[in-house]
């Protein structure tokens, strides 16, 4: 019962409303102690909250392009500039039914042929499903650009450490561009479901590196391949009837112990 209460709290929590989080609470609180009025009331206020609480987030292992020998690329910041990703996490939250509050994240760890290792965390906001006006398209060796097959993230943050102790803070993308992702997106191979983009970051001791106007030598170039994560996520009805068949159990438990003493 506990672990379901957990559970359930875990997803009014994700679902960021206050108001559902406090109703949660004050139902459950009356579920517990309050009369038997108050108790079939909050069961059937749980009920119908708990459909409120469908997420959608899509996830994907991120590795190379296929067959390249990197997925971050470094300009001239280090005499081995290419970087392969050894293990990696991109996700998409496109839970809101306003796609421009749709947000992304990308974890991964890089490594080059000196062993030098990046670890990058980077976020994502400014959701489009299609370039408009200022935005570019990054193609280089990728797919043509179609708004059907690619979305788009045009806000970024974040940052990409290194094992030498060099940290790049990364607040923009290169003018005009986005972390672009869908079929061919990765600007390598046009068969790759994956993703692209160059950013511009600074490092810690410089502050000025974050004051870019165009390709400088020292931009971070990402091409990533995306592997779809199955990610089962209960369905709002099945889990507002596990919610109330536990509850239930729990009352009748209640109801026995009392009847008991």
């Amino acid at each position: 019962m506990l672990l379901l209460i957990f559970y359930l709290n875990c997803l009014f929590l994700i679902d960021k409303n206050i108001w559902h989080e406090l109703c949660f609470w004050f139902c459950m609180v009356n579920l517990f102690e309050g009369d038997n009025v108050k108790k079939i009331i909050s069961a059937l206020v749980l009920s119908l909250l708990l459909p409120s609480l469908a997420q959608a987030a899509l996830m994907y292992d991120v590795s190379d392009y296929t067959d390249g020998n990197h997925g971050l690329w470094t300009g001239n910041t280090y005499d081995n500039n290419y970087f392969s990703i050894s293990e990696g996490w991109f996700t998409v939250n496109d839970s809101d039914d306003d796609h421009s509050k749709w947000t992304g994240s990308l974890a991964a760890t890089a490594v080059n042929r000196d062993g030098l290792t990046a670890y990058i965390e980077l976020g994502f906001s400014g959701f489009l499903d299609a370039l408009a006006n200022p935005y570019q398209y990054k193609r280089e060796g990728g797919a043509f650009y179609s708004a059907s097959a690619m979305d788009f993230f045009t806000g970024v943050s974040g940052s990409i450490d290194f094992s030498n102790d060099d940290t790049y803070q990364i607040t923009n993308f290169v003018p005009n561009y986005t972390f672009q992702y869908g079929l061919g997106a990765n600007a390598k191979r046009t068969g790759d479901y994956g993703g692209s983009a160059w950013i511009q970051g600074y490092r810690g001791d410089n502050p000025e590196g974050s004051l870019y106007s165009g390709l400088r030598a020292d931009h971070w170039d990402l091409n990533l391949k995306f592997t779809p994560k199955t990610v089962s996520v209960p369905e709002p009805g099945s889990i507002a009837l596990l919610a109330l068949g536990l509850i239930g159990l729990g009352l009748a438990r209640l109801k026995q112990k009392q009847n008991n003493s």
